[in-house]
């Protein structure tokens, strides 16, 4: 095709979101990447979209001439940003759309959907700067779930691995200091479920079956009110 038409496509799209029509526009937008992608105006395009998928993200999008504000569904933005994402998968603006999409479904309590969209961004672009947050966000959404009963010993312990990945793939990051203080957190409520679990077992006559916890409290600490509970028990249980 002449250059005039991959001009003229980009042309139109212009028009289209200068006139307000924002999904037309970047629909438009989306024709022209696909069919002149050698194009000197390639690049141009793509911004476009990732601004106005961002844009539609912050509900910012202007709707019309007025500047009446509109919200577009999640679904129709989400697909907006992952179209941006595979037009251009592994350049920043892949990585800024991908958290971007995370982000939205974490916004709306989506647990599922933001954990796979984030460790999809940590998978295929580990050295994105967005990245290590991305991983961050998955322990913290773990931990919301656990707290709201959601399959609570699993995400616990899922939260942890998650942490502990996060330290060792990205050591020195902004939030690391806050990743050791989570998993300290959760370190201890764990200690604190064996010690209910002991105390359970103590008042429904299974000695031997509490034991198996104060020790198991015992080997996984030095210190603190569970480790001084689980000793006290042992000492007074022959141990």
């Amino acid at each position: 095709m002449p250059p005039s038409a991959a001009q003229a496509r980009f042309r139109q799209a212009q028009l289209l979101e200068q006139q307000g029509k924002i999904e037309a526009a970047f629909d438009a937008y989306g024709q022209y990447l696909e069919r002149f992608p050698g194009s000197g105006l390639y690049a141009s395009a793509l911004n476009r979209q990732a601004a106005m998928a961002q844009a539609a993200a912050a509900g910012k999008v202007k709707s019309s001439f007025l500047g009446i504000k509109t919200t577009l569904s999640l679904d129709k933005t989400v697909a907006m940003l992952g179209q941006v994402r595979d037009h251009a998968p592994k350049s920043a603006l892949a990585a800024q759309a991908q958290f971007t999409i995370g982000s939205l479904y974490q916004s709306k309590h989506k647990s599922k959907e933001a954990i796979d969209a984030y460790r999809q961004l940590v998978r295929d672009q580990p050295t994105s700067p967005d990245a290590p947050e991305a991983l961050f966000r998955v322990g913290l959404i773990m931990i919301e779930d656990a707290e709201r009963g959601n399959q609570n010993q699993a995400n616990v312990d899922l939260a942890r691995e998650t942490f502990n990945d996060y330290l060792i793939q990205y050591p020195g990051h902004s939030r690391n200091a806050e990743a050791r203080k989570l998993i300290g957190g959760l370190d201890h409520r764990d200690l604190q479920r064996s010690l209910e679990i002991a105390e359970f077992y103590m008042k429904t006559r299974k000695p031997e079956s509490a034991k198996v916890y104060y020790r198991d409290i015992v080997k996984r600490s030095s210190a603190g009110p569970q480790y001084a509970a689980a000793k006290a028990r042992l000492k007074e249980l022959g141990e």
